[in-house]
């Protein structure tokens, strides 16, 4: 899978996650554990443009927001307010 405009660690987390799932229910379903199992199965390898962290990601959010104002994000989620794209403030 790969992230166009970047991934970020915990999106990585969960899908060493997933893949660690996913032996684990191929091996039980087989009546075999992961060890004995000698047969590999098909893992899902992450991959993007760039690896984020929190300032990065949300300096990306910032430029995107500059870039196409807040009319961007409300016609993606109509009806949905929030402080960062112009709605009121959250109770």
């Amino acid at each position: 899978m790969f992230m166009v405009g970047g991934c970020t660690f915990e999106e990585a987390r969960d899908i060493d996650t997933l893949n660690d799932q996913l032996a684990s229910t191929t091996a039980t379903a087989s009546g075999a554990t992961s060890q004995q199992s000698t047969e590999k199965q098909p893992a899902i390898v992450l991959g993007g443009s760039t690896v984020h962290n929190s300032k990065s990601f949300l300096a990306d959010v910032a430029q995107l927001s500059r870039l196409h104002g807040p009319s961007v994000s409300s016609s993606i989620f109509p009806g949905i307010s929030s402080p960062v794209v112009g709605g009121a403030p959250a109770e």
